[in-house]
């Protein structure tokens, strides 16, 4: 009987040592309770304001459809001009309320009404498109989707590609600015270049108004420069009007560039007449 009572406490010391060198406390009859009421404690805790704002937050973005586009952009690589480039869009609705796809725009006035519902966890797919027409060379087009997520109303899907066009302008559009009534505007160059392998020529480069003169520069078979030159004695106001090229491509026998300008008051007959727009010479 000795020998086992001292086994049995030398056991129960060696338990007691190894709970102290590995840090783990021997337990009371209170302990258990004790650690109850901590975890109890630490959860009955009042959150900071910062913490209530941020679940605020988590809870709003929850609430609500929420759109999202599995792609928000397509290279359509290229395509000859006039040719439509469309594309079909997968979307999902990632809120819990039912997501309607409103109104599709894609600039120059154009607009689509679509009224598509998407429901929660659902997905829906939409087609896009716009026309090529009056296009050249690296494009980049956004197309507006207008949605009734109150966190993203409009998403914008881009387009980029290039447009292979008959007849490429340099520039696209003939802009004097500025200007005063009676001072001289500086002369604007238009580069005309034609694609080569089609037998292409230019037939005429006109004028629509007569307050605009054009001169050849330049003409062969790849094209020719152009100078355009404004009447100094033009009316206040707006001046606004077209170039028109003819050629003889079947994709684009006529191509129109537009010009504007805005016409102010007259020169001060003391003040020496000094020309606002910089010469614009085309690239070589």
């Amino acid at each position: 009987m000795r020998r086992t009572g001292l086994f049995l406490l030398l056991t129960i010391a060696l338990a007691g040592a190894a709970g102290c060198r590995t840090g783990q406390p021997h337990a009371g009859p209170g302990a258990e309770a004790r650690r109850e009421s901590a975890s109890v404690f630490s959860l009955t805790e009042s959150p900071s304001a910062e913490e209530l704002e941020a679940t605020r937050v988590r809870v709003r973005l929850m609430q609500g459809p929420r759109i999202r586009f599995l792609a928000e952009q397509f290279d359509f690589g290229e395509v000859e001009s006039g040719e439509e480039v469309a594309q079909v869009f997968a979307c999902m609705n990632d809120g819990d309320a039912p997501l309607v796809l409103e109104r599709v725009v894609s600039g120059c006035g154009r607009e689509r009404t679509v009224n598509e519902e998407v429901a929660p966890g659902e997905s829906g797919f939409l087609r896009l498109s716009f026309p090529t027409e009056g296009l050249q060379g690296p494009v980049t087009k956004v197309v507006v989707v207008e949605t009734n997520d109150p966190v993203r109303k409009e998403v914008g899907i881009v387009f980029r590609g290039v447009v292979l066009a008959d007849v490429l302008l340099k520039p696209v559009f003939l802009n004097w600015g500025n200007l005063t009534r009676g001072q001289p505007a500086d002369p604007i160059r238009l580069s005309v270049e034609l694609r080569q392998g089609k037998g292409l020529r230019i037939q005429e480069v006109r004028s629509e108004s007569e307050s605009v003169e054009v001169t050849t520069e330049s003409e062969d078979g790849r094209g020719g420069i152009y100078r355009l030159d404004l009447r100094q004695r033009l009316p206040t106001g707006r001046f606004t009007g077209t170039i028109t090229i003819r050629t003889n491509s079947l994709q684009t026998p006529e191509v129109q560039v537009p010009f504007y300008a805005l016409i102010e008051g007259d020169v001060p007959a003391d003040d020496p007449p000094v020309s606002r727009l910089e010469d614009q010479t085309p690239a070589s």
